[in-house]
């Protein structure tokens, strides 16, 4: 089994993994004063809570935002599994990448069978996540009495703006899904793909072709640089609604939505969604643009 620690400004987020089930998921609050051993003290008790062996986690992954946490929580697991912990600290995809495939190598001449998860998660299973998605909006809509022209969301990596689309086609047929790209990633063709492996994972028979990917980008300078336009819909929203989304992602899918209004994109009396999809911790960790 693999355990996955996602390390948090307020969480440290823990599921564990059999193949693609997954057999446990928890929350652990951070707490800066507590110790590797206290951090493997919960783990471990979170562990017995699910009725999950520690002796049958044999791998880890971690990710982490918060550097000063992220030695405690490595050892902590190191402690608790006796799993190897790997990090790879680079700047470019493709040497993650690279460092991926060469594990991956080293596992299978163990006589061993890894499980490759791409750089933001995106691959068909992680997608249905989002076709569940559709569906409660399809769901809830009925249940207000109320219809969608079109749903927005963010592409940051593709499987939610798949899942979406996808389950649009399923469940909301006369909507249209517009995803925003904030890097510049070829998402037209990777939405296409997820949204295959997806359908072929339902066994939908749904006709999928490009005419259903609609996307736009608003990248602004880079790839988690804000923007000022990303910056402006930060405040706009968060001053007249009360709403947070964040500088990286939700932010600038929302100045994007904004830019396509003004041009004109939208009927003037479309009904649209925007799917906030989280991320609003960004904000503490991005200095955004002055005004």
């Amino acid at each position: 089994m693999l355990l996955a620690v996602d390390i948090g400004n307020s969480n440290v987020s823990l599921g564990v993994f059999q193949g693609e089930a997954l057999r446990m998921r928890a929350k652990v609050s951070v707490h800066t004063r507590r110790s590797a051993d206290e951090y493997a003290a919960v783990f471990y008790d979170l562990l017995r809570l699910h009725g999950l062996d520690r002796g049958a986690v044999d791998g880890c992954i971690l990710s982490s935002v918060v550097p000063g946490l992220t030695g405690l929580v490595e050892a902590a697991a190191r402690t608790v599994t006796g799993a190897e912990v790997v990090r790879v600290d680079a700047d470019d995809y493709a040497d993650v990448y690279a460092e991926m495939d060469r594990l991956m190598d080293r596992l299978r001449a163990q006589g061993r069978t890894p499980y490759a998860i791409p750089v933001g998660g995106s691959v068909p299973l992680g997608s249905l996540g989002y076709v569940n998605c559709a569906l409660e909006i399809a769901n809830q809509a009925q249940a207000l009495g109320v219809t969608f022209d079109s749903i927005v969301s963010a592409v940051g990596s593709g499987g939610t703006y798949a899942g979406l689309t996808l389950g649009a086609k399923l469940y909301l047929p006369d909507t249209r899904s517009v995803g925003i790209g904030v890097c510049d990633d070829p998402f037209e063709a990777i939405a296409l793909d997820l949204m295959g492996g997806a359908a072929a994972l339902l066994e939908a028979d749904v006709p999928i072709g490009p005419e259903d990917v609609h996307i736009h980008y608003h990248i602004g300078p880079g790839y988690a640089q804000p923007s000022p336009e990303g910056a402006a819909a930060v405040r706009r929203l968060a001053r007249r609604e009360g709403i947070l989304v964040d500088p990286v992602y939700t932010g600038k899918a929302l100045a994007g939505l904004f830019q396509l209004l003004e041009e004109g994109y939208f009927d003037r009396d479309e009904h649209i969604l925007f799917v906030h999809t989280g991320g609003a911790g960004a904000l503490f960790a991005v200095d955004l643009p002055e005004e």
